[in-house]
């Protein structure tokens, strides 16, 4: 009598529910970070780039 009831309700609560839930939120969040990390390193990069020549003119 126990483990009837006791499967039905958690299955659907943990593959039902949770899963694909947790599941999108963590893929929306990894694209999120993914573009913040890309658009950081390009950021970066083009700050190098001024700042190299900012300096290259400033050292003439």
């Amino acid at each position: 009598m126990y483990r009837p009831p006791k499967e039905p309700i958690q299955k659907p609560i943990n593959s039902n529910t949770e899963q694909p839930s947790f599941g999108e939120k963590f893929m929306e969040a990894g694209k999120r970070g993914a573009a913040i990390l890309f658009w950081i390193q390009v950021a970066k990069w083009i700050w190098d780039m001024v700042f190299d020549i900012l300096i290259a003119i400033a050292s003439r």
